[in-house]
């Protein structure tokens, strides 16, 4: 994780040395003992080693403690030496403290930021993103008389918006810019902030109405769709399960949608039906089925695929099923062979809600808490499995 950054000029660089931390594992491990209640844990600070280059020689110039937990996730020197500016935390961009800090080699830290520092109010919350990052700046540099750091800022992005007369050069995007001696940040290229604010606006106004549709569409009753969109199927299959399930927390579920019989690809549907079966075999747990376009298809690729597998293998298995009821009783009876639970969908029937899965409800809000606990409790389970079978391979006898 040693990392080394180096000034444009080559004639300066800068050896980061990250707190020290066993794996991506272990640090999450503490972060799991810390969210439970536990002690926060006390580690060094990282540092920087700052160093010239002097008649081809390496030579230190100054060393300083970073603000980061663990470590920057990157960072950029100066030209003449002086200047370290630091970008985001380990295994988190755009979240927390020090997503931006500038450093002076002798002075240390001159300034650290977080985004709302110079970012405009709900800027953030517009960009793209992963589950534990931001994609917040698309390139960094210091000024052409090294007494800022320039920052260009991402645009917001929202499906596949886009922005008449944004162009894809830098010098058109919305920049922020550093003081590196005072630590004063300043939005610049006022034009460009003033397209981005619209933008994200824009993209605000997109998310808002997304959510108000997907709200509606968990709270509605569920029925199937009224097409044959191959999409819209899975999506319902999947919702289905969500809203019938026995336990809440299964929150996944695998789908076969089965291609119309004169469609080139039904082999393959079939094909997919039949490997879900087999897969049921080793990993039991619930499936969902449906063929929008031929009951009869269905019960037929039900039972080979039931065929397929050893009687009785999936025992442990669900298999939802979504098909007229003239075609209910031949369904079940095409899958009994392979002892799956036989679970109908009546398409006619409309599928209400359980009261976890009911946005802004008591229910979701004691669901929410309690599905957080259990993920946290299943990782703290797997760091344990994992630690134990390290300790079982160090101790065995070496050949």
């Amino acid at each position: 994780m040693t990392e080394v950054v180096a000034s444009t000029s080559a004639q300066y660089r800068v050896t980061i040395e990250p707190s020290p931390v066993d794996s991506s594992l272990a640090y999450y491990e503490e972060k799991l003992g810390e969210a439970k209640g536990g002690e926060a844990v006390r580690r060094p600070r990282p540092i920087a080693l700052f160093e010239q280059k002097v008649d081809g020689v390496w030579m230190p110039r100054g060393m300083i403690e970073l603000v980061n937990e663990v470590a920057p996730a990157s960072a950029i020197v100066s030209d003449d030496g002086a200047y370290l500016v630091t970008f985001d935390n380990w295994y988190s961009v755009g979240y927390g403290d020090a997503v931006v800090a500038v450093y002076h080699r002798e002075a240390g830290l001159v300034r650290s930021f977080i985004t709302d520092d110079f970012l405009p109010q709900g800027y953030l919350e517009t960009l793209p993103r992963s589950v534990s990052s931001v994609r917040w700046r698309k390139e960094a540099r210091f000024s052409d008389d090294g007494t800022a750091a320039i920052l260009t800022i991402a645009l917001p992005e929202y499906a596949d918006l886009t922005v008449a007369g944004t162009a894809n050069d830098d010098a058109d995007l919305p920049q922020v810019h550093i003081a590196l001696a005072s630590g004063a940040a300043s939005r610049v290229t006022a034009p460009s902030w003033d397209a981005a604010e619209a933008r994200a606006g824009t993209v605000r106004k997109l998310m808002q109405a997304s959510m108000d549709e997907r709200i509606a569409y968990l709270t509605e009753p569920l029925l199937p769709p009224e097409g044959m969109t191959t999409g819209e199927w899975h999506a319902y299959l999947t919702e289905a399960v969500a809203r019938l399930a026995p336990d809440p927390f299964e929150l996944w579920s695998a789908t076969k949608v089965l291609l119309a019989p004169d469609d080139p690809r039904f082999d393959h549907s079939v094909e997919w039906l039949i490997e879900g079966f087999e897969t049921e075999v080793d990993y039991p747990g619930a499936m969902a089925v449906a063929s929008p376009h031929s009951p009869a298809a269905l019960v037929a690729a039900l039972a080979r695929a039931a065929n397929a597998v050893p009687a009785g293998s999936l025992a442990a298995s669900r298999i939802y099923v979504s098909i007229e009821r003239p075609a209910m009783q031949a369904a079940g009876a095409a899958i009994a062979r392979s002892g799956a639970e036989f679970i109908w969908l009546d398409p006619a029937s409309p599928i209400a809600q359980r009261p976890e899965r009911i946005p802004g409800s008591p229910e979701a809000e004691a669901f929410e808490e309690a599905y957080v606990e259990q993920y946290f409790g299943d990782i703290e389970a797997e760091a344990e499995a994992l630690e134990a079978t390290a300790e079982a391979f160090a101790d065995m006898p070496e050949d």
